[in-house]
């Protein structure tokens, strides 16, 4: 019996166009089970340190999002598309289920 893996495409958001494009991809997900599986990493990170990646995967297109919080800086949550959905929006949204892995510190770091 062979097992077969898919490998997933991995895509590296480190301008506002690729945000435009991840956000543009995200709208009318499915809920349920959820779509969007998030991880991040940072430097001591919690409220006194930073974040530095946000790993995204999106499980019904298969493809991985690292967002480069350092490169873009707040306008990683401010930027929004035509219908004003931004990564802020999409991480605060009670309607979008998003699963994270150890969430302790990462949310500590996104409230601070």
């Amino acid at each position: 019996m062979s097992i077969v893996s898919a490998q997933p495409d991995i895509v590296v958001v480190d301008s506002a166009t690729t945000l435009l494009s991840l956000l543009d991809n995200i709208i009318g997900l499915a809920v349920d089970p959820p779509s969007l599986y998030l991880d991040l990493e940072g430097v001591k990170l919690g409220r006194h340190g930073s974040i530095s990646i946000i790993s995204l995967y999106i499980a019904p297109t298969k493809k991985i999002y690292l967002i480069d919080i350092h490169r873009l800086g707040k306008t990683a949550f401010s930027t929004t598309n035509s219908s004003a959905t931004s990564l802020k929006t999409i991480l605060e949204s009670p309607t979008i289920p998003k699963v994270f892995f150890d969430i302790r510190n990462d949310s500590d770091a996104l409230f601070n």
